[in-house]
């Protein structure tokens, strides 16, 4: 079964096209992503925008003719925080399933994490029960795990986009600068009600652990062979954290393609992520690929076994 699972994200919209066969495992066909940045100023005016909204139709009109391409047998869309919290979410749903004919699924939190966890853990030999992800978006945070074999999840009110534009919106910062951020982070982490388990395996999907490791392995362009199962050593999370913060987005932009799209938000993404495994004391994280995208994968699989 050729499926095409479309996430729609805060700063990013990622498509995943798949071919799942009988035993459940993936063969990616494509992958896309593009960058319509729903969440600009999402927190001040409480809409999305009609910049953002155009440009997000203008992406599923494309992922949709390369979906074309590859036969897909089933389409799934799936939204998530921004929106989750904007005041236009109907307005948008309503545009796009008019044009398309696609719905769009804004799931929960909870959604999002299960699906997250599902499609990170599909490729890793440990155990679900030995690994807690962690997921760093435009808009929110999630850190999951299994316990007693039930999905623990605490999504947070943080992420690249969000704390960019409550903090950072200057193009470099002092150390002075980064000083009431740290106290926000510390002060949501604190309110935790079951901290991540330290003693487990720490795994990050999403662009700001993807892209870090391209920048620690010196690569000009995303390599996803070298990029998942890659481990970031946090001594090496706390360098780059420090030299980002002080390297203009066009500067960033020079150190590899893969932060095209993120070059602006890349160093407050990697100072949450630096911040998170400081707090927590993780001391090293490994890099998947995957993430959410294969989650509705397998889910949406699971759901047509008339295919298998």
């Amino acid at each position: 079964m050729i499926i095409s699972a479309i996430d729609i994200g805060t700063n990013t919209t990622l498509q995943l096209i798949a071919e799942v066969n009988e035993g459940g495992n993936i063969s990616v066909l494509d992958h896309q992503q593009r960058f319509p940045r729903l969440g600009n100023d999402l927190k001040s005016t409480g809409f999305i925008s009609d910049i953002s909204i155009n440009k997000l139709i203008s992406i599923i009109d494309e992922f949709t003719k390369i979906s074309n391409k590859f036969n897909v047998n089933s389409t799934v869309i799936f939204a998530t925080r921004a929106m989750r919290e904007c005041s236009n979410k109907n307005e948008i749903i309503h545009r796009i399933e008019k044009i398309y004919g696609k719905r769009i699924n804004v799931i929960t939190a909870e959604k999002e994490a299960e699906l997250t966890f599902l499609g990170t853990v599909n490729c890793f030999k440990n155990t679900p029960n030995d690994i807690v992800v962690l997921d760093i978006g435009g808009g929110s945070t999630e850190i999951i795990e299994l316990r007693k074999e039930a999905i623990a999840y605490n999504s947070l009110p943080l992420g690249a986009v969000s704390l960019f534009e409550n903090y950072f919106r200057t193009q470099t910062q002092s150390d002075d600068n980064q000083k009431p951020a740290a106290k926000y982070l510390h002060h949501i982490f604190n309110t935790i009600p079951n901290p991540p388990s330290n003693n487990k395996m720490l795994v990050g999907v999403a662009g700001t652990v993807t892209t870090l490791a391209c920048l620690d392995q010196n690569l000009k362009m995303f390599e996803i062979d070298k990029i998942k199962g890659y481990n970031l050593k946090l001594d090496n999370i706390i360098k780059w954290s420090k030299i980002l913060f002080h390297l203009s987005p066009e500067e960033i932009l020079n150190l590899s393609d893969a932060a095209i799209g993120r070059e602006d938000i890349l160093p407050t993404g990697v100072f949450i992520l630096k911040e998170f495994m400081e707090y927590f004391k993780f001391y090293e994280i490994t890099v998947s690929e995957r993430g959410l995208r294969y989650g509705m994968v397998l889910e949406e699989w699971n759901k047509n076994k008339s295919y298998r």
